[in-house]
């Protein structure tokens, strides 16, 4: 439950940034956001070999982590001076309209990456799986890591598939206990 409420929050402030900033200015988020998924995931397997990590499952994920917070952050920055260019551009209601509709959109990617570490996080930290406890964001999101997979390091893959298993199980049992109390 309190991890939709964070879902919402996130999109919802995406839609307002967008709306507010533009067509341009997040279509240029939108495109470097991207670009920091893929620089992440090319560069992660680098940096742990040059920083002659153990090539722990942990280290791994903890690593693409902060590589990509620190890409994010970078990135940010050479877009926040471009877009300095871009935020005189016309503001018409259209341009408003899709750049809400294009903040939705990357909000849901950063949704998408927030509930993937917080996915990962629970092996780490199992005080914190009570905040997806009836989580809808969360079922909607184990059903979309299949289309997602190539983004992703295969190490999250294969918790996001552990937990889409343990959710259909789990759902099952439900189903069948109801089913059972009816009769």
């Amino acid at each position: 439950m309190y991890l939709d409420i964070i879902v919402c929050v996130i999109l919802l402030l995406a839609i307002l940034t967008g709306a507010t900033n533009g067509m341009y200015v997040e279509f240029i988020s939108m495109f470097g956001l991207f670009l920091n998924i893929m620089l992440t995931k090319s560069y992660t397997p680098s940096i742990i070999s040059f920083f002659k990590i153990k090539y722990i499952n942990n280290n791994y994920a903890l690593t693409y982590i902060v590589v990509f917070i620190s890409l994010y952050l970078l990135i940010k920055i050479v877009l926040c001076i471009s877009n300095r260019v871009l935020r005189d551009k016309s503001k018409g209601i259209l341009t408003r309209g899709i750049g809400a509709l294009i903040g939705l959109a990357k909000g849901t990617v950063i949704a998408f990456i927030f509930l993937l570490i917080y996915n990962f996080s629970m092996d780490l930290f199992p005080s914190i799986r009570v905040y997806s406890v009836g989580s809808k964001a969360n079922v909607i999101f184990a059903d979309a890591v299949p289309e997602m997979e190539k983004f992703i390091p295969d190490i999250f893959v294969e918790k996001l598939n552990r937990m889409r298993n343990f959710n259909f199980i789990e759902k099952a049992l439900r189903n069948q206990r109801n089913a059972y109390e009816n009769n």
